[in-house]
């Protein structure tokens, strides 16, 4: 079912793609309600995850700042 590995390649998980089999066995705006609010929560779900992925890239950018400013302090390497 192309519309199934839509939703795995934009992230939902199965549990969520389960919940909105109802919406494709039995196509009544109840379903398709039910569905869409399902979509929306996923959404959320998935706009959270990026929030957090991009506080923790920013908590990186700011260890390797640190990083970066001790090795200049650092003494050289003796070759050989």
């Amino acid at each position: 079912m192309e519309f199934v590995r839509r939703l795995l390649a934009a992230g939902s998980t199965s549990r969520a793609i389960a919940a909105m089999m109802p919406c494709f066995d039995t196509p009544l705006e109840e379903t398709f309600d039910s569905a869409m609010e399902r979509l929306a929560q996923e959404r959320r779900r998935i706009t959270s995850d990026i929030e957090d992925l991009l506080q923790a890239r920013k908590a990186l950018d700011a260890l390797m700042d640190t990083a970066r400013e001790h090795r200049v302090r650092l003494p050289k390497s003796r070759a050989g």
